[in-house]
């Protein structure tokens, strides 16, 4: 949802997510980088992303954001990475891509406190 669109704007339906989340549960919106300085139907500009990206970090209750798909930083799509290496999300680009060529053994998995299953 673009964050400038009236009817559906990301900022308010993230509010509303939030606002659902009564049992406290992670808030990771997600976004459709793959279409991030893509073409063709459904297509957005980097700057949407970013946007998107910002919104999120200033949303009380939302944690972060899950990107769909890896790929698009892995090509710099559009420039995406060059775009997210300078001002307020920088420091997390460098994390995320940090994550993703970094062996799987040395991942970590969130807790999840709101979970009543037991940990195995």
């Amino acid at each position: 949802w673009p964050t400038t669109k009236r009817e559906q704007a990301y900022p308010a339906l993230l509010d509303w997510w939030v606002g659902e989340n009564v049992l406290g549960r992670h808030m990771w919106p997600g976004n459709f980088t793959s279409r991030a300085g893509g073409v063709g139907s459904g297509a957005f500009s980097v700057g949407e992303l970013v946007e998107q990206i910002r919104v999120t970090r200033l949303q009380d209750g939302a944690t972060g954001n899950v990107h769909f798909s890896m790929k698009s930083f892995l090509i710099n799509q559009a420039g995406m990475n060059d775009t997210l290496l300078v001002g307020q999300v920088a420091a997390v680009f460098w994390q995320l891509l940090e994550l993703y060529v970094t062996p799987v053994e040395f991942c970590l998995v969130l807790t999840k406190t709101w979970s009543f299953v037991s940990s195995p």
